[in-house]
């Protein structure tokens, strides 16, 4: 696929800094630093000295106490080989200037010492500061000013022997959070067999239960009167009760809560892009009192956009199928020279980056949005058609049918059906019991249907 990557370069325009406008590399590498050293600072409020020096004096107390070389397990030639292995060799190299291809071909004395390196920096607790080094690219951001230094995002190219040696790092450091149960259950980001079709089955199901149960869902560190759903840093909140005088206290203690815990870490929260929503089946007349958050008001949506799904508080979906129209069209534009009617591309490789590229766009998430109506999926199986006779260059007397059986594709309610019942057949026996719970959700005993009815089998996958 045509990557932007590969276009010619394009130096950056003059940029605009406090004494006007500069035109040398130098001084435009001035003001680009100082514009990230004034970006990435610290955040000043909200603080707790108190808490903080408490942290400080704790961490000091670790690092003094345990001095002694680590117990962590040292690695081996074979992992270090296995690691460089799975190198991307377009990648481009940091400030070592060792290009990933290179290491692909490092012969085994070399890969010898590179693993006593390792492993000498593993007995000593000790990252080289060579290797946190990086070299920095700014890339404009589209439909920005580019004169303007703002207008522009970092890239950093760190080491290849760090990245190896974090990866290492990074093996050890997942097993002992593992084996310490660390993380939170209910993070699901960064994590081996989650996903975010697992958090956002975890939601649906919540709200699909209020619904059945005629109680209002409301989204917004733990509450006992909440359900709190994490993917790295994308968090939701849902508060269940039959009055909306009960879920806005229950989201109001929350808040508090979450003030404190956000104050004592010192971290900052963007609270333009904070929302609530109340979701309830029929009608919804009412007008809730607004919630505040660090003095700033929160507004009340209609619909939520969380981890790539766009949720309506009717749960309809109607809203996405539309998201993905405009994202996919978007896609197919960008590719169009590869598999437009006049592209000299193979039909073998325009189908594999049907497959591979445009399809998943439309089927992201589709045993949770699987749910919507006859007529909502029927506008997602338009949008394949129309795909699949602009690979074909089909005539207009064709029919569709005939299109995708001779493509030996499948129409989007066979893929969702396929896809639905691999996602919920993993999900039985899941190592997190908050996404094996969700077999609770899979027998149809209320007005409303669970993400489960995707897969179309008639039987639970929990018996009752």
């Amino acid at each position: 696929m045509a990557r932007k990557l590969t276009k010619k370069y394009v130096s950056i325009p003059p940029i605009l800094g406090p004494s006007g406008l500069v035109f040398s590399c130098a001084d435009k590498a001035d003001i680009f630093r100082n514009a990230l050293e004034e970006s990435f600072q610290e955040n000043i409020e909200p603080y707790d000295d108190n808490f903080i020096e408490k942290v400080e004096n704790e961490i000091d107390d670790y690092f003094h106490m345990n001095n002694s070389p680590s117990s962590a397990p040292l690695s081996s030639p074979a992992e270090i080989l296995t690691i460089i292995a799975k190198l991307n060799i377009r990648k481009t190299f940091g400030p070592d200037k060792i290009p990933n291809k290179a290491l692909k071909l490092i012969t085994p004395n070399a890969l010898t010492f590179l693993t006593k390196i390792f492993n000498k920096c593993l007995t000593l607790n000790y990252f080289p500061l060579r290797w946190k080094q990086a070299n920095i690219i700014m890339l404009s951001k589209p439909g920005k000013d580019p004169k303007f230094p703002q207008s522009y995002r970092p890239i950093s190219l760190l080491s290849s022997l760090g990245k190896i040696f974090e990866k290492v790092l990074q093996k050890r450091i997942n097993s002992y959070c593992d084996s310490s149960n660390i993380i939170p259950k209910e993070q699901f980001g960064f994590r081996a067999q989650h996903s975010t079709i697992h958090q956002l089955l975890r939601v649906t199901n919540s709200i699909t239960e209020g619904m059945n149960n005629k109680f209002y869902t409301g989204d917004f560190p733990s509450h006992p009167r909440t359900i709190t759903c994490l993917f790295a840093d994308d968090s939701a909140v849902l508060a269940q009760g039959t009055t909306i005088k009960y879920i806005l206290r229950t989201l109001e203690s929350f808040l508090v809560s979450l003030e404190e815990w956000l104050t004592k870490w010192r971290i900052a929260v963007n609270t333009d892009k904070t929302k609530a929503i109340i979701f309830r089946k029929g009608c919804t007349n009412f007008n809730p009192t607004n919630l505040e958050f660090f003095d700033e008001t929160i507004e009340w949506v209609t619909e939520v956009k969380y981890l790539g799904l766009i949720i309506d508080n009717k749960l309809t979906f109607r809203q996405h199928t539309s998201y993905l129209k405009e994202k996919f069209w978007a896609k197919i534009y960008l590719c169009l020279p590869l598999i437009g009617r006049n592209s000299s591309l193979s039909l073998e490789n325009k189908l594999i980056l049907f497959k591979q590229v445009l399809r998943p766009i439309l089927t992201y998430a589709a045993p949770i949005w699987g749910l919507a109506a006859p007529t909502n999926r029927k506008k997602v199986q338009i949008l394949q058609n129309k795909l699949l006779r602009i690979i074909v260059n089909a005539s207009w007397f064709i029919r569709n049918s005939v299109i995708h059986s001779d493509l030996q594709i499948e129409s989007i309610e066979d893929h969702i059906l396929k896809l639905s019942r691999k996602f919920f057949s993993g999900i039985i026996d899941h190592p997190n019991n908050l996404i094996a719970d969700q077999t609770d959700f899979t027998e149809f005993t209320g007005r409303y249907r669970y993400p489960y009815t995707t897969t179309k089998w008639s039987l639970p996958l929990k018996p009752p």
